[in-house]
């Protein structure tokens, strides 16, 4: 159908046209090399052309292929926006009457940030857990990488009050082999090539912190640097708060149990609303972007595939000074210029 169609041409009505003619019964394709091919028969009992239909999950491949040729197209600024996303209509339900509305994310501010981790180190006594909302809120780091942190990631200098950095270079999952299998960790990569390997820059207070958790909390920090940056917490039915022997430092923290536990609770208590674990990482885009630093580099920070991304997501937070000038030089002219001013030219 779009075999020579100008990919800029191609509307949201095609798309739908195009998803329409695939779910739409067709006359079967014969793939006989030899003899005649297999014929049905009609209801007034004569041979005719058998009528069969693509199951969904193939005109699902068939439209996700479209969608990653037009994706290519709009890295390449070839198109403004991919017709086959902008055709779908992602809602969510407002409260107040069966309108809706486009889910919008919900970054957080830096006072209701600090007021978190004060949450969860008073309320529940678990100063680490409370440093890991913290730590993902200024590093942006997703759920499963936060998972698959480890003490050796993290880069420290000695002199407190100086920047240091994070390295994002696997994630961990907890799958099963087989149905009827238990729960495993698997370790596995980023996102996106753009997400591994990436370098998160810690800022000089998050890096103290982190120095102090490191040398005074974490037991296996110093000794073993591929143990889980945060650990995970053995289960113990009834108690909220948490102590040091709580804690299950052979295996990564569970973000399930940092969400629901803890994260989610602070939130309903301090009434900040519906808050996800990965309005954490909005969290960081946002108070970057608000703090000044290129849409470019916390792209880079953030892991996305493209610039793009990061620019249709949080455009409205890229601060902009509309009275600021460029910092442009008067511009003077060279003494070996060979331009004549006008009146030399009428003397001569």
């Amino acid at each position: 159908m779009f075999g020579s169609t100008p990919v800029a041409s191609i509307t949201t009505a095609d798309i739908a046209r195009f998803r329409a003619q695939l779910l739409a019964p067709h006359t079967e394709h014969s793939h006989v090399t030899r003899g005649l091919p297999r014929q049905g028969k009609n209801r007034s009992g004569s041979k005719s052309p058998r009528l069969v239909t693509r199951s969904p999950k193939t005109v699902k491949h068939i439209v996700g292929t479209l969608k990653r040729i037009l994706d290519t197209a709009l890295d390449d600024r070839a198109i403004e926006s991919n017709p086959v996303v902008s055709g779908r209509r992602h809602t969510t339900k407002r409260a107040n009457g069966g309108h809706r509305e486009p889910f919008k994310h919900r970054p957080l501010t830096s006072s209701q940030v600090a007021a978190l981790y004060d949450w969860i180190a008073r309320e529940r006594n678990n100063s680490v857990y409370a440093l890991a909302v913290l730590f993902t809120a200024y590093t942006g780091v997703r759920a499963a990488e936060l998972q698959g942190l480890q003490a050796g990631d993290v880069t420290l200098s000695d002199i407190p009050g100086t920047v240091g950095s994070v390295r994002i270079e696997r994630t961990m999952k907890k799958s099963r082999a087989a149905a009827d299998a238990p729960l495993v960790w698997t370790e596995g990569t980023p996102k996106s090539d753009a997400s591994t390997n990436r370098v998160v820059p810690l800022a000089p207070w998050l890096a103290d912190d982190l120095r102090q958790y490191l040398a005074t909390i974490h037991p296996f920090a110093g000794k073993h640097p591929h143990a889980p940056l945060f650990p995970g917490k053995r289960t113990r039915a009834g108690k909220a708060t948490a102590a040091v022997e709580d804690f299950d430092w052979a295996k990564p923290i569970v973000v399930d149990n940092l969400y629901h536990n803890y994260l989610q609770p602070a939130c309903k208590a301090l009434r900040l609303g519906a808050v996800r674990f990965h309005d954490l990482r909005h969290t960081f885009a946002t108070l970057a972007l608000s703090a000044g630093e290129h849409y470019m580099q916390v792209s880079k920070w953030l892991g996305h595939s493209s610039y793009v991304l990061t620019l249709s997501t949080y455009a409205d937070y890229i601060r902009e000074d509309d009275t600021a000038a460029p910092a442009f030089d008067r511009p003077v002219a060279s003494a070996t210029s060979n331009v004549v001013p006008m009146e030399q030219r009428r003397s001569g």
